[in-house]
Formats: C-alpha cells, structure tokens, sequence
C-alpha cells in the first residue's frame, strides 16, 4: 500500500471541497438567473395592464384636448379678423395723415393677421387631420 501523508490528504479534502462550493456556486447563479426570469415576466404582465391603463388615460386627454383645440383655431381666426380690421384702420389713418411709413405699418399689421390665420392652419393640418 501507497503511504498518503497528512498534507496529500489534506490538498485532496481542500480540492473536494473547492470543487463542491464551485457546483455549488453554479447552482446558485442559475438559480438566481430562474428567479430573474420568473420575476421578470411577472413584473411585465404587470406592467401591461397598467401599460393599458395609462394608454386609455392618454387617449382620453387627447380626445378632450381636441375639443378645445377647434375652439382655440376659431378664437385664432377671430383675432386675426380683429387685427386685420384694426390695422386696416391705422392705416387709413396714416395714409389720410400723409405719413411716409404708411407701407411698413401695412406691413405689419397685415403679417401679424397673416401670421394667425398661417399658424391656426398649420396647426390644425398638423395636430387634427
């Protein structure tokens, strides 16, 4: 018979059990990976039927803010009238008056008008259709 000293003996329980604790670890990080997993599609079962819940919530914001936003565009056009009706005004005034800057207050007034009925179009093309 082979004569075993101490210390081979010793390296040989110290390499079973470094060899068990190592199974042991993998067992451990699959474990872990199978928990994450179960736990994932718990959470995103979850979250799906909040998901839903959040994308009917936003769908009835939008519907209430499109009911506004046709009143809002009118209002604009409106406005756009009134300035138009104004300006028309102020220059007859200055035109009457015999001032030399008749052109560039027509100008402006008339691109203020302009810019409002330009700005409601585009924002109902953009936002309604």
């Amino acid at each position: 018979m082979k004569k075993v000293s101490k210390i081979s003996l010793h390296k040989k329980s110290k390499n079973a059990d470094s060899h068990t604790v190592s199974k042991l670890s993998r067992m451990s990080d699959k474990l872990v990976a199978l928990v994450a997993f179960v736990m994932a599609g718990i959470l995103s079962e979850s979250s799906y039927a909040q998901a839903s819940k959040g994308v009917a919530a936003i769908d009835d914001a939008t519907n209430s803010v499109k009911q506004y936003f046709e009143a809002g565009i009118n209002l604009s056009y409106a406005a756009a009238a009134v300035i138009g009706l104004i300006g028309g005004v102020k220059v007859y005034q200055k035109w009457s008056n015999g001032d030399q800057d008749t052109g560039k207050v027509a100008g402006a007034w008339i691109g203020g008008a302009v810019f409002l009925v330009a700005a409601a179009t585009i924002l109902r093309v953009v936002f309604i259709n």
